[in-house]
């Protein structure tokens, strides 16, 4: 028998992963919620609606299906507004349409998947464990490599979407300062966010053409925004059903994406987004968060960022018997990326 043995989830699970229970009457029956099953398809489906934030922007798997590790795509400098003319009715020269060139407002950004962009994880049962424990120690590396599919593509676009080109920001309020902050080093404790803060982020996208389409936000950002009357008030948003899980719903026509992935930083940790002029990022002066507002067009098209997939998230099971070790291996390739950075408004607060 060789070292490693290449076998099917399924036939795992078959052999040595099926618990059974004893009823009062005797016979002993196989438990309804821990039948053999194939896992594989389970753990990409349930990592992939797992994620919050990927499921905002565009998901692209051209990649995935040809040669290469780089795509050429066609980016709208600003909102796309065609040149218009009134023809002059009178005189001898005809006057020409005014011409709206394509290069000149659409502009070409390569998404590239390098070497650092592949990632790998691993997670081993022993023989031991997979026939003592039975199904509960790999019901745990399923979850670990579930978690993995979720979280690794979430926090590489929440950095993305915080790129230095992104430069339409909004700072907490409450505090009592004699100017407004002008960054993350101004910030002080108190303050939060308000729905004050929130409706000019809002306005910061929408004067840039686009519509709001959703707020990625932190557990600290949500709270203040539940403490706030007017943001719980359900009367005024006209609807009861404000809190859900993971999703506050339709404050001012936005969702609220509530998670632990969102941007956090300690006292004196540099922003990614804001850097001082030898390209350091600035300081934060208190502990904080950045919150998200992504937009889509008025088209509806998600145009705020993008995850560009070379290899969708593949499970792989390896029986080592050299080590006595079931191994699950995940694997993934991709890119995020930030699309249109005038769609994108950052929501700076403090964490108290």
């Amino acid at each position: 028998m060789e070292n490693n043995k290449k076998v099917s989830i399924l036939d795992l699970l078959k052999r040595s992963s099926k618990t059974y229970q004893v009823i009062p009457q005797g016979p002993t029956w196989e438990v309804p919620e821990l039948k053999a099953k194939d896992w594989k398809d389970e753990i990409i489906y349930n990592g992939e609606v797992n994620r919050k934030f990927s499921q905002m922007v565009e998901n692209d798997y051209t990649l995935t299906t040809q040669q290469g590790n780089s795509l050429i795509l066609g980016i709208v400098k600003n909102t796309l507004e065609l040149r218009t003319t009134v023809p002059l009715q009178t005189g001898t020269t005809a006057h020409k349409l005014e011409l709206t060139r394509m290069d000149q407002v659409i502009a070409d950004k390569e998404i590239k998947v390098e070497n650092g962009d592949w990632y790998g994880a691993e997670i081993a049962v022993t023989f031991q464990d997979a026939v003592n424990a039975r199904v509960d120690k790999m019901k745990l590396a399923k979850y670990f490599l579930q978690e993995q599919l979720t979280d690794i593509p979430d926090k590489k676009l929440a950095i993305a979407l915080q790129d230095t080109s992104v430069t339409q920001v909004v700072y907490g309020d409450g505090s009592n300062h004699e100017s407004p902050p002008n960054s993350v080093a101004d910030i002080t404790p108190g303050d939060i966010l308000t729905p004050s803060v929130f409706a000019d982020a809002m306005l910061k996208v929408e004067d840039s053409g686009y519509v709001p389409y959703c707020f990625l936000c932190s557990p600290s950002q949500a709270n203040a925004m539940r403490k706030n009357s007017q943001f719980t008030d359900a009367s005024q948003l006209g609807t009861a059903d404000v809190i859900k899980t993971g999703i506050i719903q339709n404050f001012l026509g936005v969702p609220f994406i509530v998670s632990t992935n969102c941007p956090q930083y300690l006292l004196d940790e540099p922003d990614i987004n804001e850097t001082n002029a030898n390209g350091t990022g600035i300081h934060w002066g208190t502990p904080g968060n950045t919150g998200i507002l992504i937009s889509k067009r008025k088209s509806g098209q998600k145009c705020s960022g993008g995850i560009f997939w070379k290899q969708k998230g593949k499970i792989d099971y390896i029986q080592n018997v050299e080590e006595m070790l079931h191994k699950f291996t995940l694997i993934m390739a991709f890119k995020c990326t930030h699309l249109q950075p005038t769609s994108i408004c950052l929501i700076k607060t403090s964490k108290v």
